[in-house]
């Protein structure tokens, strides 16, 4: 038997056991009243152990949590899809008295985040965001129990998207800043005209009219080219699916037509490029309507003007025989107009940037001849249709520079804008000294889409050049960022229909397809209308002129 001692000190060391089981005990309860995540156990018949994190009552909202079946309490408020519910359910059965190993092949089908709807007792509803992390407890290689960790994450979501919000905004101002407001002021004012077009088009249409999806493609493909010309990040993605969904219903006969999508893309679009503007506005105090007068100058609006020129053109013939007059109406004219190359002046600042997308040098341009001064109610429009064409040349006439180099020509490629005077229009030329217009590869996909129907024997090479205004028509051997969808010459002349002029394309006398690329020149008719030159004018843009990019 043992002695009083031995028992003494078996009594000692039992009570000092259950005092560091008891302190450790404590500590465990402590530990889960106190922590701020919700803990707690599922047991075999899938309910919750009776102990659990206090916080778990703060995350549902609920105190009956001992001894009830886990996903009640789990999914109770849940926004989550029957399908989803039953995948997890499905899993907890299936691993709980399953080999520990099942765990890491089925843990996949355990959700780790839901958003969860609770309603107080004034019947107001609030929403978390619930992270959730599941721990297999097992015992001789089984698992016995699963624990569940469930954090609600709602503040720090909103701190991560107020942070991306802010984020995104410092991009958005980076972005113009680097544009300048001044110039994004003049794209937005074009790409919301672009954007009430489609919206117009769409609203009148009910039933799918390819003619109407090209022209809806080509307004949507402009703002999409001069916001990636101009790195509007934001905005091309955006517009790009709705880029997507015209070409989609353009290529495939059976995509349906649906008004609501494409208002909806509309107005997605609509947005994106409103949040640019609220951010110059708000963020950067800079005025977004067109009605601020510019620091050295006084603001005439566009409706005073027209109606101030009408006056002008009803005064009788005969005053004009005085050179004060004749000088006097001049001025007035320029007024309402703006240079040719100061219109274009954000495009070809772009350009650099474009033919670095590309890997190319930026090229030069060339101003040559007269100076066209481009009305203000069409000054949006010939910018929509010179950005189609530097595209072009940039994309596919000029060469690569070391394709360049093997020709004997200089790495970086030249971009030539002439204009001059004929009776009844003003001529602007523009061509490249790139590899020209693959005639041969032209003919080909002429004769394989059908849209001409001689055959590849009879086609005369004017006859082929003139295709490449045809919707869809394109020569390029795949897909760029910046041109390649056989929408941009298509639209061109739509463009330039559209104010009553036109466009044509010029190859030289005794071109054929021999050579298999041909030079070319694109030639814009503009009518009176449109632009005028104005005599004796002193002009910051000499008759020849070259602009130099990206070598600031």
């Amino acid at each position: 038997m043992a002695s009083k001692d031995e028992i003494g000190k078996l009594a000692a060391s039992f009570n000092a056991l259950m005092e560091n089981l008891r302190i450790k005990t404590n500590d465990l309860m402590c530990m889960m009243q106190h922590m701020h995540s919700g803990l707690f156990t599922i047991l075999e018949d899938e309910t919750i152990h009776r102990e659990y994190s206090a916080c778990l009552e703060d995350i549902f909202e609920t105190q009956q949590i001992s001894g009830k079946n886990y996903a009640d309490l789990l999914f109770r408020s849940a926004k989550l899809g029957a399908d989803t519910r039953d995948q997890v359910n499905a899993a907890v059965t299936s691993l709980l008295g399953a080999d520990e190993m099942m765990f890491e092949f089925n843990s996949h089908l355990l959700i780790s985040e839901f958003t969860a709807e609770f309603a107080n007792e004034a019947g107001e509803t609030s929403e978390k965001i619930l992270e959730v992390d599941w721990d297999a407890i097992v015992t001789d290689e089984v698992i016995t129990k699963i624990m569940v960790t469930v954090r609600d994450v709602t503040e720090i979501r909103a701190m991560q998207a107020a942070a991306e919000e802010q984020k995104t905004e410092l991009e958005i101002v980076g972005q113009i800043l680097k544009l300048t407001p001044q110039r994004f002021n003049s794209f937005a004012e074009n790409a919301f005209s672009l954007i009430d077009k489609n919206r117009e088009i769409v609203r009148r249409t009910r039933d799918k009219d390819l003619p109407v999806v090209s022209e809806l493609f080509a307004n949507m493909h402009t703002i999409k080219g001069n916001a990636r010309t101009y790195q509007l990040t934001h905005i091309t993605d955006v517009v790009h699916e709705a880029e997507s969904t015209y070409d989609r219903l353009r290529k495939e006969l059976d995509f349906p037509w649906s008004q609501d999508q494409l208002h909806d893309e509309l107005n997605l679009v609509r947005d994106a490029l409103a949040r640019y503007v609220n951010v110059l506005r708000d963020k950067l105090s800079f005025a977004t309507s067109g009605d601020t007068a510019p620091v050295d100058g006084v603001l005439i609006k566009p409706t005073e003007m027209r109606s101030l020129l009408r006056e002008v053109d009803a005064l009788p013939q005969n005053v004009y025989a005085f050179p004060e007059v004749r000088r006097v109406v001049q001025k007035l004219r320029q007024l309402d107009t703006r240079p040719l190359p100061e219109i274009l002046a954000s495009q070809l600042a772009s350009l650099a940037e474009v033919a670095k997308q590309l890997g190319k040098p930026a090229p030069e341009v060339h101003f040559e001849g007269d100076t066209p001064r481009i009305f203000s109610a069409h000054a949006d429009t010939i910018v929509n249709t010179f950005s189609h064409l530097l595209k072009n040349s940039i994309d596919h006439g000029i060469e690569p520079p070391l394709e360049r180099s093997t020709k004997g020509k200089p790495a970086s490629g030249s971009i030539t804008i002439r204009s001059t005077t004929t009776d009844h229009s003003v001529e602007v030329e523009i061509s490249d000294d790139g590899r020209g217009l693959n005639l041969v590869r032209l003919a080909e996909k002429l004769n394989q889409s059908g849209a001409l129907s001689s055959s590849s024997g009879t086609l005369k090479p004017q006859m082929v050049a003139e295709s490449m205004f045809l919707s869809g028509v394109s020569t390029a051997e795949q897909l760029t960022d910046v041109s390649g969808r056989g929408v941009g010459m298509d639209a061109v002349k739509k463009f330039l229909n559209s104010m009553g002029c036109d466009i044509r394309v010029v190859l030289p006398e005794g071109a054929s397809f021999e050579n298999i690329f041909s030079p070319f020149r694109l030639v814009l008719s503009l009518s009176p209308e449109v632009c005028q030159i104005i005599e004796d004018e002193s002009t910051d843009v000499p008759a020849s002129s070259v602009v130099r990019l990206g070598t600031q």
